[in-house]
């Protein structure tokens, strides 16, 4: 079962329960590695 989560990560992570995910895959914005 794979469950998609859209939203600031750091909101959506602290209802996360403790040891529950196995994979995060991110997309960072373009370019951030020019800063």
């Amino acid at each position: 079962m794979i469950d998609l989560i859209h939203g600031d990560c750091l909101d959506v992570m602290r209802g996360f329960d403790s040891e529950s995910v196995d994979c995060i895959m991110t997309d960072p914005p373009y370019g951030i590695l020019n800063h």
